[in-house]
C-alpha cells in the first residue's frame, strides 16, 4: 500500500508540472501570435488561452481527437 501511495505521490506532481508547463506556454503562444489574430487558422488554435493550452495538449499527446471531437462541439455551443 506505501508503494501505490508513493506512486500516486509521483503522479500527482508530475500531472501539476505538465499543467504548469501547459498553461505558462499557452500564455506565451497567445501573446506571440496576438498579433496575428485576424488569421482563422491561428484565431482557432491559439486566439486564447485555453485554445492555446488545448492546442499544445494535443501536440503532446501527438493525437487529433481534438479536431475531431472538442472544436467542432465547441462552435456548437461555444463556453459550455
Amino acid at each position: 500500500l506505501k508503494g501505490i501511495m508513493a506512486a500516486f505521490k509521483a503522479l500527482f506532481w508530475v500531472v501539476i508540472v505538465l499543467v504548469i508547463m501547459i498553461y505558462s506556454l499557452g500564455v506565451f503562444f497567445t501573446t506571440i501570435y496576438e498579433p496575428d489574430s485576424d488569421d482563422p487558422l491561428i484565431d482557432e488554435y491559439f486566439g486564447s488561452v485555453p485554445k492555446s493550452m488545448l492546442t499544445l495538449f494535443q501536440i503532446m499527446t501527438l493525437e487529433s481527437w481534438t479536431n475531431g471531437i472538442v472544436r467542432p462541439a465547441e462552435k456548437a455551443s461555444p463556453g459550455k
